[in-house]
């Protein structure tokens, strides 16, 4: 009788130890060469739907967050103006700058739209004056040359401020002072002090009076 108790407790022990070790997995079975093309197949008809949609998701959100770059920057003009009582004013040999419509844009790349940008942002420059060195405008800096103030992508000697594709600014002012803006790239004016565009996604100008695609972006449409 006590033998057999202890086998049975001998027993019970070494059932434990093999309900403790891995179980071999049986039944398995591998993927066929078929099965395996199927699902890349699948794969890549998912990823051929999903990446149209992916870059025109894209797409808008740098068009909108061009907008909202362009009506901050004319924010930051119009709060000029309110503290100044003019808008900034290109100076050349010590005195507002009058010139003709066809050349009243300033790009925010390089002398003087680095210049423009920069008195904008609290300095006084020698030709665009911000003498209380209030800052009125506060952009993103970037490192790539893409959605703020940085170093440009293709002339790194250079600073200014770029939209989401790379391009710079341009800001057409009132510099005649008849109340009209005129935009180089457009037929007919407009009745206002400054306006600000950019060159969209091609970075190339569009011409309204030329005619042709124009994907250019407008603070003033």
């Amino acid at each position: 009788m006590k033998n057999q108790a202890v086998f049975l407790v001998k027993k019970m022990q070494a059932m434990r130890v093999a309900s403790r070790k891995p179980h071999a997995v049986t039944g398995f079975t591998a993927f066929s060469l078929i099965e395996l093309l199927v699902v890349i197949a699948i794969i890549a008809i998912l990823a051929a739907v999903a990446t149209p949609v992916t870059n025109k998701i894209m797409a808008k959100a740098r068009v909108t967050s061009c907008s909202q770059q362009m009506a901050a920057l004319e924010l930051a003009i119009a709060n000029y103006q309110l503290e100044y009582g003019t808008i900034p004013m290109w100076i050349a040999g010590g005195v507002p700058k009058s010139i003709d419509n066809a050349l009243n844009t300033v790009g925010s790349l390089g002398q003087p739209g680095r210049d423009f940008i920069e008195c904008l942002m609290g300095e006084d420059t020698t030709t665009f004056r911000n003498p209380r060195k209030i800052t009125f405008f506060e952009p993103n800096y970037t490192e790539n040359g893409k959605s703020g103030y940085g170093t440009s992508q293709l002339n790194p000697s250079q600073k200014g401020f770029f939209d989401p594709w790379g391009n710079a600014f341009y800001v057409t002012f009132d510099f005649s002072g008849d109340g009209m803006v005129r935009p180089v790239t457009e037929a007919t004016g407009y009745s206002r002090y400054y306006t600000v565009q950019s060159k969209g996604p091609d970075g190339q100008e569009h011409y309204a009076f030329i005619g042709g695609e124009n994907d250019d972006i407008y603070s003033y449409k």
